[in-house]
């Protein structure tokens, strides 16, 4: 994980690097390449951002899953299918979690 940070930083970089030397110039003789440096930066960081969250949501979604078995060991059903709820929108493919949500859904009748 490390290391991907060490990506992100490094991309990061090479952005404000970009940006600077967009703005380097005259702003107003050159208004074009800085709002198309300024939109290219913005698009980078929305990539960037994407793919920190890629890297974190299987993590997340362990810690929600974990909760939902320890609420659903308690008989607290409705806490547990919320937990199930927030794995799925981290991973909408996690078939167990579906499946475990629809046994919560059963226990409340």
């Amino acid at each position: 994980m490390a290391t991907r940070f060490k990506s992100v930083i490094a991309l990061l970089a090479a952005v404000m690097v970009v940006a600077t030397a967009a703005c380097a110039g005259d702003p107003a003789s050159d208004i074009d390449s800085t709002i198309e440096a300024g939109i290219a930066a913005t698009m980078v960081g929305v990539e960037i951002e994407k793919a920190v969250k890629a890297t974190m949501a299987p993590s997340l979604a362990m810690e929600h899953y974990n909760r939902a078995e320890t609420y659903f060991n308690l008989g607290e059903y409705e806490k547990g299918i919320e937990e199930l709820n927030r794995v799925i929108q981290l991973d909408l493919n996690d078939a167990l979690a579906y499946y475990n949500r629809g046994v919560g859904y059963g226990k409340l009748g």
